[in-house]
């Protein structure tokens, strides 16, 4: 689930209005995440994987305005050190893409090959070369229904791409890229959810909230339909939860649970994302 999110995200920073992410055994066999962003060049692409070579950051003062989702750089880096790795990208105005092979951290193969426009990054055999890091993995059911939720949340908080999520080549999700954030809500947990659920849209010092929450009759036993994002990117916040919680207080029965879909804008100053 962690290398989905990566990748997805990478795929958001990226610019992409289409994400497809192919998972095949849990992700445990392949994860395969094809987007059509902007594509990076040989050189990039070759930097991409390296370690301590790459950051989404350019001058110092950038660390005060984080608008990216990953800046550190170095996930591709990462996992291609315990994976057989393929990366197939190519830019806008290059005639061919790049392909990159590396397998446990050693690199194999780059060649130029036809591609769209785009990044296509294969992951497969994950943990191959660490077996005592594949016996952490939970089982398929566990980490399969991570893989979703790390996709779902994404889908929600990103309304302007289109996500396609595949399982064994079984269609999960089908987002186009359209979709209003209602309309991705109707696609993932159903009509009947629409009906219960109120936008909600305010503004105070510096920041404002917004998205679709749900009322008292749309009640839940588990915290399992609450998501909040800060600046579209998807958090988890004891203190949010809370503080949502808290307006239900009186309308809801003991060990029943709120549905809400918030999304927090403020200012990227405001956050250190290494803490928060």
């Amino acid at each position: 689930a962690s290398v989905v999110k990566e990748l997805v995200e990478n795929a958001i920073d990226a610019q992409a209005s289409r994400i497809q992410v192919r998972i095949v055994a849990a992700g445990r066999r392949t994860i395969e995440v094809i987007d059509n962003g902007h594509g990076m060049s040989e050189q990039d692409a070759l930097l991409a994987i390296d370690r301590h070579t790459t950051s989404k950051i350019r001058r110092a003062e950038d660390l005060d305005n984080i608008v990216t989702m990953g800046f550190r750089g170095e996930a591709l880096a990462s996992i291609a050190a315990v994976s057989r790795f393929e990366l197939v990208t190519r830019r806008e105005r290059d005639d061919a893409g790049t392909r990159i092979r590396v397998e446990g951290g050693v690199l194999r193969d780059v060649e130029h090959v036809a591609a769209p426009v785009g990044t296509r990054i294969s992951v497969n055999r994950l943990y191959f070369n660490t077996p005592v890091r594949a016996k952490f993995l939970k089982g398929i059911t566990t980490e399969l229904s991570q893989c979703i939720d790390a996709v779902q949340r994404h889908t929600l908080a990103q309304t302007g791409i289109g996500f396609h999520l595949t399982h064994n080549d079984k269609t999960l999700l089908d987002v186009p890229d359209g979709a209003s954030l209602r309309e991705r809500i109707a696609l993932i947990w159903g009509l009947t959810f629409l009906k219960d659920m109120i936008e909600i849209d305010g503004e105070q010092a510096g920041f404002r909230v917004h998205g679709l929450i749900g009322t008292p009759a749309l009640s839940r036993s588990a915290r399992s339909h609450q998501y909040f994002f800060l600046n579209r990117r998807p958090i988890v916040s004891r203190s949010l939860q809370y503080g949502f919680e808290d307006g239900y207080r009186s309308l809801l029965t003991i060990g029943r649970h709120p549905v809400g879909i918030l999304n927090i804008e403020t200012h990227p100053r405001l956050v250190d994302v290494n803490i928060h």
